[in-house]
């Protein structure tokens, strides 16, 4: 997907892509514009490359409290070792190293893993959201409603009550 040719690169080289919504699919997570990635990668050594970059852009998420649509700013750098396939070792698989085949570098799984990353555990579109009435089911962000959400001891669900133990 974003596959980098490696053919003339010699020791440092600067990326800058700047990609719509309809450039990319990351399975999972959802732009709104785009995505604005700045990569620099350094050749550290015969058969690997030290890749450094920013990625910006803004997610959809669902809030986790009301199940509101918002929007969710992502910015984040990432620093990631590739090397090259046939010198791999267990080792480097092992420490994170991702592998390059000859002179083809694809980012694209360093770049879905830095964003799953920078996905909040449980997204809210804010911090004071109010989430959604457990009995009636409205939104009391915008809806405000008159329930009485005490729970009353004999409407608790004891499904064990009329057992004799």
């Amino acid at each position: 997907m974003f596959k980098i040719n490696l053919g003339s690169f010699e020791d440092v080289k600067e990326y800058s892509y700047e990609l719509k919504k309809s450039d990319v699919t990351f399975e999972g997570l959802d732009f709104e514009d785009g995505l604005s990635i700045n990569l620099t990668l350094t050749k550290d050594d015969v058969d690997s490359l030290v890749a450094i970059g920013d990625i910006s852009g803004a997610l959809n998420l669902t809030c986790g409290r009301c199940l509101e649509a918002y929007q969710q700013p992502v910015e984040s750098h990432f620093v990631t070792i590739f090397k090259e396939k046939q010198s791999m070792t267990p080792d480097d698989e092992e420490n994170d190293v991702l592998s390059y085949d000859r002179n083809n570098l694809d980012i694209f799984e360093c770049l879905r893993e830095t964003l799953l990353l920078e996905l909040p555990l449980k997204p809210l579109c804010r911090e004071t959201c109010l989430g959604i009435c457990p009995v009636c089911g409205k939104n009391q962000n915008t809806d405000k409603c008159n329930c009485d959400k005490i729970i009353k001891k004999e409407e608790t669900f004891r499904p064990f009550s009329g057992l004799d133990l």
